[in-house]
């Protein structure tokens, strides 16, 4: 991810969050529809889970310009994550449902340059989390 990259991302945001509701809604559908199994691991209050999600992504944005932050944005969503057994398949479907639906939300509104910003940085996100992911796991296993 380069700076023209996070700029890009960052300045589309705002189109993208003023239809917040509508891009968590699509979001979901996507992750359903590419993996159903992941429907059950959403028992809770589907609204709260959907506000936190956006909170998430709008956290993640905000940071993206500083390496650190973005990285331990991902560290703690991997750990967060990290009790429900969430293969790499599911982070990468997770990447893909997120760009259907910012396609969804900006149809029309969305140049190549920014799909191609907000590939990368999901790329990035997710590369990050499976990362963490797979040290976490490591560090569960005991040696003998």
């Amino acid at each position: 991810m380069n700076r023209s990259q996070i700029s890009l991302v960052q300045s589309s945001f705002a189109r993208v969050y003023a239809q917040k509701g509508e891009l968590a809604d699509r979001f979901y559908y996507h992750l359903f529809l590419g993996d159903p199994t992941l429907q059950p691991l959403f028992k809770n209050d589907f609204y709260k889970q959907k506000e936190m999600f956006l909170a998430i992504l709008a956290a993640t944005v905000s940071c993206m310009s500083e390496a650190d932050k973005f990285r331990d944005i991902g560290q703690r969503l991997a750990a967060a994550h990290s009790n429900l057994g969430i293969t790499v398949d599911q982070f990468e479907n997770s990447a893909d449902a997120l760009m259907s639906a910012l396609k969804d939300v900006m149809a029309g509104q969305y140049s190549n340059e920014e799909e191609e910003a907000w590939s990368s940085a999901i790329a990035h996100l997710i590369e990050l989390m499976v990362e963490a992911s797979v040290a976490q796991s490591a560090d569960a296993v005991p040696l003998h």
